[in-house]
């Protein structure tokens, strides 16, 4: 097996991104709104062969059914040891409400339709810091903060 030098940047095996992925509740959703790019913060759920979508802006930034989009998600830039990237394309598919009383709630809630994102491509990569530097962000404004509990 090899190893990998201190701040080398590695490619994530296809094994490798779903096990990341599942590890993010939030991420950054890439799409196109009026023929400009917009980037929308958005709460997922890895359901295996998707992933489901829902907009943290609510109906500020309508995302469309059958829209080309790129998710992200990671640590990287958290401040984190070992910082790491995950990025899926795929197609948007909306996700009806099962019953009208779930619809309801939506609307009461304010909150966004749930969208699915098909997993077309997943790539990812990592980076491990050196020794030094990751002594370095034990203590101060980078130091590793735990992950809050997942849902």
């Amino acid at each position: 097996m090899r190893t990998h030098a201190p701040n080398e940047m590695r490619d994530l095996s296809l094994a490798e991104c779903p096990a990341r992925l599942r590890l993010a509740d939030t991420g950054r959703l890439a799409i196109t709104s009026r023929a400009l790019p917009l980037v929308v913060p958005v709460e997922i759920d890895d359901v295996g062969h998707e992933l489901r979508i829902r907009s943290l802006l609510g109906d500020a930034v309508p995302l469309q059914e059958g829209n080309v989009v790129a998710l992200e998600v990671g640590t990287f830039g958290d401040g984190r040891y070992d910082e790491w990237s995950i990025s899926v394309r795929g197609v948007l598919r909306r996700i009806p409400p099962q019953s009208a009383e779930e619809a309801a709630l939506t609307q009461v809630l304010c909150r966004a339709p749930l969208f699915a994102l098909s997993m077309e491509l997943i790539t990812g990569w990592t980076r491990t810091p050196s020794a030094n530097e990751h002594c370095n962000r034990e203590e101060g404004p980078f130091a590793e903060q735990p992950r809050r509990a997942r849902r």
